[in-house]
């Protein structure tokens, strides 16, 4: 891939998709149009919200700021598609729609991407996120000493996604091509567009916390059924890859077979366990899992 020389203010388009977050999207963007570094273009796509989400985002006056309107609900994946389409810049970056930015989030990327090499075609940074663990509990994402290497971002993302979409900003060339969010995923879109994004070259961590993330009741990573299904179609999608990396194929399938039992299907999740069996006969973790899983199915036993 062909990089051009980024300018002295490259232009940087921000995609904010948005689905029912009236509440919630002027914060976001308050967070954005007063980024101290501002030769940038915002672009708010609208997900069809049903509520008053069109009328708080017309109240943000910045002349910076466009709106896309979908033609149809398509979940996050598609409206992040929608707004790439109709990127103009030189850098993309990303943001959810109730998360917030620290002001100088974008200068401190840009200025990064300055020093890096031309086989960088993204970076990200470190998020706080409030909620996850409990009301009140904050967490640092990922972890100072648990970020992947920019150059062995492939297989440390094959085994779980350390970049946050509300963190990362890519060059706008790695879009020439077919790479896109997939729209047929409603969850875990934000891993195979990494997996995707990552065998195209090298993406750079910056440790400093950019944005502010808090877990809402209905956040998308919440919906155990739809984790299930969605880690499923990426571990088939991404197969040949992930095979490559046989104890994280094993990961994943051993972690779908944990949502499965706290679903109560502990047959299928044994039937997954058994898939992970095959790619890591030495995980003692799905010996103990296949057995409390048989036991649950005759008796009921704490939560585990």
């Amino acid at each position: 891939m062909r990089l051009k020389q980024l300018g002295e203010e490259p232009l940087v388009s921000v995609v904010i998709p948005v689905f029912n977050r009236a509440k919630q999207i002027s914060n976001c963007l308050l967070s954005v149009c007063n980024q101290t570094y501002r030769n940038t273009e915002i672009i708010v796509v609208d997900d069809c919200s049903t509520d008053e989400t069109l009328a708080a985002v017309a109240r943000c006056e910045d002349p910076r700021l466009r709106v896309v309107k979908a033609d149809r609900n398509g979940g996050a994946a598609t409206a992040r598609n929608l707004g790439i389409e109709a990127a103009r810049g030189d850098l993309v970056a990303f943001q959810d729609s109730d998360d917030y930015w620290v002001p100088h989030k974008i200068e401190d990327q840009v200025e990064r991407f300055r020093s890096l090499s031309d086989t960088h075609i993204g970076l990200y940074s470190g998020k706080i996120r409030y909620g996850k663990y409990g009301p009140g509990e904050c967490s640092f994402v990922p972890h100072p000493n648990d970020h992947a290497l920019s150059d062995r971002i492939l297989e440390t993302t094959a085994y779980k996604n350390h970049v946050t979409m509300q963190t990362l900003m890519v060059r706008r060339e790695v879009f020439d091509g077919d790479l896109r969010f997939d729209p047929r995923l409603r969850a875990n879109e934000d891993w195979e567009f990494t997996l995707s994004l990552a065998l195209l070259g090298k993406i750079a961590f910056d440790p400093q916390p950019h944005c502010i993330a808090e877990v809402s009741p209905d956040s998308i990573s919440r919906g155990l059924g739809r984790n299930v299904s969605s880690m499923l179609y990426i571990v088939r999608k991404h197969r040949c890859l992930l095979s490559t990396y046989p104890q994280a194929l094993g990961q994943h399938f051993y972690g779908i077979s944990r949502i499965l039992s706290r679903l109560r299907k502990y047959r299928l999740a044994n039937i997954v366990i058994l898939h992970a069996l095959r790619c890591d006969r030495y995980n003692w973790r799905c010996y103990v899992a296949f057995a409390l899983n048989a036991i649950s199915r005759f008796m009921p036993i704490p939560r585990w």
